[in-house]
């Protein structure tokens, strides 16, 4: 009996209501392997190790400090500028610094989808999670200088689990949407910079959310992650929270973006092989 050679065909399903989690649930080995190899190559052979997650943001509050915190002098509600603005940065960073490198992470990894198979979202998602390692060491920092200067610690601490929960879900969503739009078209890259500029801009970070008109307010709480910062402030700091029905509008938008990614980085995963 002659004997043919065993070929194995991996492909796509042709379910594109398939987001993709479970694989991701199945080999969690491997997106913990992905984020801690991700922080052990940023860190590696570098004088201050860990605390360049700290650099960032206190060169960024330093600055905002002197603009609006000196100059402006916007009015936060008697709370010292600096934990003021840090406790904004520190959520913004952590959204923002995941989704670039998820939008830059199957580039980066090139070489490895074109020899194995493996699946293809844990790559954008190993990015997420490595933004929260940063965002863990600047919450530390903060912890520490709200037990100095800040207001005393209450349990509407409790708040910012799920208000990380529904960033982090946001950001994975995004970063993996620019990540299947940077392999179809690589001028997508570019852009991303200046998403995160305008995105500064348009979050509560470096000034109070009750600075803005009451007439832009359902327009500005489009951006998630202006409702998301405010009320990760307010968790810590004890200020205002926004309005309940922008908490609501922003889960919404959260929940698109983390769902919408997801679908079309599905669908165009099948060609992210032959195009990388």
């Amino acid at each position: 009996m002659a004997k043919y050679p065993v070929t194995t065909l991996i492909e796509a399903k042709s379910r594109i209501a398939d987001l993709g989690l479970l694989a991701l649930v199945r080999r969690a080995d491997l997106l913990l392997f992905f984020a801690l190899r991700d922080i052990k190559v940023r860190y590696q052979q570098t004088f201050f190790g860990v605390l360049w997650a700290l650099f960032h943001p206190l060169v960024m509050l330093g600055m905002f400090w002197l603009i609006f915190g000196r100059i402006v002098r916007v009015d936060t509600g008697g709370i010292p500028y600096p934990l003021f603005g840090l406790a904004g940065l520190i959520l913004w960073n952590m959204f923002m610094q995941g989704v670039t490198a998820a939008a830059n992470s199957l580039h980066n990894h090139q070489d490895l989808i074109k020899k194995i198979y493996f699946p293809r979202l844990i790559l954008p998602f190993s990015a997420i999670f490595t933004s929260f390692i940063d965002f863990l060491i600047a919450l530390t920092l903060l912890f520490c200088l709200l037990l100095l200067f800040g207001p005393a610690l209450e349990l509407r601490l409790l708040w910012i689990i799920p208000i990380v929960a529904i960033t982090a879900m946001a950001g994975a969503g995004f970063g993996a949407a620019l990540a299947a739009l940077t392999v179809l078209f690589r001028d997508v890259r570019q852009i991303i910079p200046l998403i995160a500029q305008i995105g500064l801009l348009a979050t509560p970070i470096a000034y109070p959310a009750s600075m803005v008109p009451d007439a832009l307010k359902p327009v500005y709480y489009l951006n998630p992650m202006a409702g998301l910062v405010a009320a990760f402030r307010a968790a810590l700091l004890g200020t205002e929270m926004p309005p309940t029905s922008a908490m609501i509008q922003g889960l919404a938008v959260a929940v698109l973006l983390f769902v919408g990614g997801l679908l079309l980085f599905r669908y165009l995963e099948r060609k992210f092989a032959d195009i990388l």
